[in-house]
């Protein structure tokens, strides 16, 4: 099954915020396991909008996947799990990646309501 997470040739400053984010808080003196964490990580505070073809898609709910918005199994551990999502036909989708909307996976805009980060 092909799709825009599988794709390993072109990489997006989203693909990498889990990764960045881990290593930021290690290179800072934070011990705790990121990863273990019950809390979502907000990959972006903006939608992500992307065209899909009809088919069967898991978002990441938790954002500590390396190919947001689609879960690559990173949540292990974490008591989140990806949100399965059905296209029935070709059309954009806007993608919620503040990890925070009430109608998941897509935006709702509540990365509106979200703290400013200072």
């Amino acid at each position: 099954m092909g799709g825009p997470w599988r794709s390993r040739g072109s990489h997006s400053g989203h693909e990498t915020c889990a990764i960045a984010r881990f290593h930021l808080a290690l290179s800072l003196g934070i011990r705790q396991d990121l990863r273990m964490a019950n809390e979502p990580i907000i990959c972006d505070t903006k939608p992500l909008a992307l065209e899909m073809e009809a088919g069967t898609y898991f978002w990441c709910s938790c954002g500590r996947s390396g190919h947001p918005p689609f879960c690559d199994g990173s949540h292990k551990g974490t008591g989140l799990q990806p949100v399965k999502f059905e296209v029935t036909e070709k059309k954009t989708v806007w993608w919620c990646q503040c990890k925070h909307t009430a109608n998941p996976p897509l935006c709702d805009g509540s990365h509106k309501n979200l703290p400013k980060s200072e």
